[in-house]
């Protein structure tokens, strides 16, 4: 038994639409009065009603007894009269215009059978119960006549069951609208901390939350808010030291250039001039880097004009540019951010293609820019790593050969502090790299 408990539960949480905490949290408190509620009515209809329609059937047939003897002892006006007192109809029937009345009606079984058994043990054989319209027929013969009485069906019935059915249905519903509110207030802490970690999560920005709720959710706030500021003051420490590092370099590379510029000309001069511009390079990267997680203002800005603007300066004999862009999308980003994201990505483009196509338009929930180009594209195996600071895909490539593999990183960061996506593929119409930004609405 217990087994099958188990599994008829179950089977309602696995088909239960609701996969949310308030959902969930919800059931547990609603199905427990259902269950008390239906035992209550099942309890009340089994006892209490059977008890009262018992107790009235006892009545009547105590009516009818006393009523019959009146009969019988040729005292027939008097015995009207009482009956007429009582709310029964009583008549005197010859056995010539004796009709039987058929009785078919679920909803008086109860009452029927409870009356038909009290009836048959008072008169035995000689008394039948048929059921008219709203009205019992109780028919008592005796040898020469058939006394016919006529009860209303109500009389059986108490209107106390309707009330009972109608405080268990309001109060239920009471409870229930109680337990949503103090649910709604107990599940919105949560609801704002869920939507405060995803913020945290994807743009680096602090923002305290203000801890409410329980006791439970106010110590998970406050965590929230410790461990926010802890991380914030870790990525700072980490960014100002990065960077500080970075530009201290640039103090022993440029004492190194000037001592070369003073050496004469030859192959390993040549090598070493070549290495320091890697370095310088690298160091120049690596500074954008870190100033790209500085978080700027956000704006409302048509972006079509942007991208066409950031365009233009990439346009050359070797690189032809063509757009399709729905000119009405107007979205939240940070200007700065969104420009060099698009200056690294056609810079790509500028080194190994000769066309590129970048397309705007807008889903149902978000915002999409495609860039496409005819270059040589990336291998599958390698589209996630190329997002990783410093990775290239031919380590033996110079400085005037390539990138140093900041580009790409520098585009997912900024992408990821705008709350976007960005995917790489390859471009069903030039065959080359396609880079994929989502924007969520």
């Amino acid at each position: 038994m217990r087994e099958r408990t188990s599994r008829f539960l179950k089977r309602i949480l696995k088909k239960n639409p609701s996969r949310s905490l308030y959902g969930r949290t919800l059931l547990i408190v609603v199905l427990p009065i259902i269950f008390i509620q239906s035992i209550s009515a099942f309890v009340f209809f089994h006892r209490h009603l059977v008890s009262i329609t018992r107790q009235t059937a006892l009545i009547k047939t105590e009516e009818i007894a006393a009523i019959v003897a009146l009969a019988q002892e040729q005292k027939f006006p008097v015995a009207q009269e009482v009956a007429r007192r009582l709310g029964l109809h009583f008549e005197k029937l010859s056995r010539q215009n004796f009709v039987q009345i058929p009785r078919k009606n679920k909803k008086t079984q109860m009452a029927r059978q409870i009356f038909a058994d009290i009836l048959e043990n008072t008169f035995h054989d000689t008394c039948s119960l048929q059921e008219q319209r709203k009205h019992f027929i109780v028919q008592v013969t005796s040898p020469q006549e058939i006394w016919q009485f006529s009860l209303p069906i109500k009389s059986f019935t108490s209107r106390t069951s309707e009330i009972f059915v109608m405080w268990l249905i309001g109060t239920s519903c009471l409870f229930t609208l109680i337990a949503w509110l103090f649910m709604r207030n107990q599940i919105r802490p949560v609801q704002a901390l869920a939507k405060a970690a995803e913020q945290f999560g994807r743009t680096n920005q602090f923002d305290p939350i203000r801890p409410s709720g329980a006791r439970e959710l106010r110590q998970a706030g406050e965590a929230f808010n410790m461990m926010q500021t802890r991380i914030k003051y870790y990525i700072d420490q980490r960014t100002e030291m990065l960077a500080g590092v970075s530009h201290d370099l640039r103090t022993p590379l440029t004492r190194m250039r000037l001592k070369l510029e003073m050496l004469p000309d030859s192959a390993n001069i040549s090598t070493l001039r070549q290495d320091i511009a890697e370095m310088d390079g690298m160091i120049a990267h690596f500074l954008e880097y870190v100033r790209d997680e500085r978080l700027e203002e956000w704006e409302q800005v048509a972006l079509a004009p942007v991208i066409r603007e950031s365009a233009q300066s990439y346009f050359s004999e070797t690189l032809v540019c063509d757009f399709q862009l729905d000119d009405q999308i107007v979205y939240p980003i940070r200007l700065q951010a969104f420009r060099r994201l698009l200056s690294n990505l056609l810079a790509n483009c500028q080194k190994k293609a000769h066309r590129v196509h970048l397309s705007l338009w807008q889903e149902a929930q978000e915002v999409v820019l495609m860039v496409e180009d005819d270059g040589p594209g990336i291998p599958e195996q390698h589209r996630e790593e190329v997002f990783r600071l410093f990775f290239r895909l031919d380590p033996s490539r110079t400085p005037g050969q390539g990138g140093s593999g900041v580009g790409l990183s520098i585009v997912k960061n900024l992408v990821t502090s705008m709350q976007g996506t960005v995917t790489l593929g390859t471009s069903p119409t030039l065959g080359g790299l396609c880079v994929t930004l989502r924007f969520p609405l």
